[in-house]
């Protein structure tokens, strides 16, 4: 039961404002496979501004280091993680897992990267692909007992062996 499994329900959206969130990520993340996240957003705000948004934040990763906003100028969120996932009209990001956050809380999030683990899902925000998406996530997560005993293989060999 995804309920009992999970602690979550996703729920519909619930809050809105009209604070578009670009969220940032940690210089080097492997996610970003070389895109510089101050580029990108610098890119994303412009591209914002010009389909007529005029409240967008950018939040900084809480693992970031603060050197390396030397030079960038687009206005910063500064509260928590989770008032910025709350209190956004939408979240914007390339690959972050702060876009599952708030879509799984009734947010609009959008992914630039097929990395992303919303990037399939992104566009239906229905309490139905919420549950899918938390459905396939479980299935994903297997017990150590599991992988001894065989049955992490027999669910995916066939796919690992396609040529």
């Amino acid at each position: 039961c995804l309920k009992h499994n999970w602690k979550i329900i996703p729920r519909e959206l619930s809050r809105v404002t009209d604070r578009v969130l670009l969220m940032g990520q940690v210089t080097g993340d492997m996610s970003l496979k070389g895109v510089n996240i101050y580029t990108w957003a610098r890119r994303k705000y412009s591209e914002l501004q010009a389909q007529g948004y005029k409240n967008i934040q950018f939040k900084v990763h809480p693992k970031e280091d603060l050197k390396n906003l030397e030079g960038f100028d687009l206005p910063l969120y500064k509260g928590t993680m989770q008032d910025a996932v709350l209190e956004a009209s939408s979240i914007v990001t390339y690959s972050s897992t702060s876009g599952v956050d708030a879509w799984l809380n009734g947010v609009p999030a959008s992914a630039e990267s097929p990395v992303s683990m919303i990037y399939r899902y992104q566009n239906d925000t229905t309490k139905d692909a919420k549950v899918r998406w938390l459905n396939d996530i479980s299935f994903r997560q297997l017990s150590k007992e599991e992988f001894r005993s065989g049955y992490a293989w027999d669910l995916y060999k066939e796919q690992l062996l396609k040529k």
